[in-house]
């Protein structure tokens, strides 16, 4: 015969449970901040939601100097680019 389970023990289950529950939750978004914090690329958009340039270490060193003095005369003239880490 199966004796029932005891007041503590319900307790213990209980509060394991909630731990898990609320656990979980935190564990993404402790991922999620992290992977921001460590973006290795920013992406420019405009306000259409366009892609303009994306900024990472690699396209820097490969991108022409006329092609990043452009994009410094679109932004000081139209300050329409918001930046997004990617």
């Amino acid at each position: 015969m199966v004796s029932p389970m005891s007041e503590i023990t319900l307790q213990y289950l209980l509060g394991g449970a909630s731990f898990i529950a609320v656990a979980i939750p935190a564990i993404y978004l402790l991922i999620a901040v992290i992977k921001q914090a460590r973006a290795r690329a920013f992406v420019l958009i405009d306000r259409e939601g366009k892609v303009v340039f994306e900024i990472s270490a690699e396209s820097v060193q490969r991108t022409k100097p006329d092609e990043i003095a452009r994009l410094r005369e679109r932004i000081r003239q139209k300050h329409d680019i918001t930046i997004r880490a990617a």
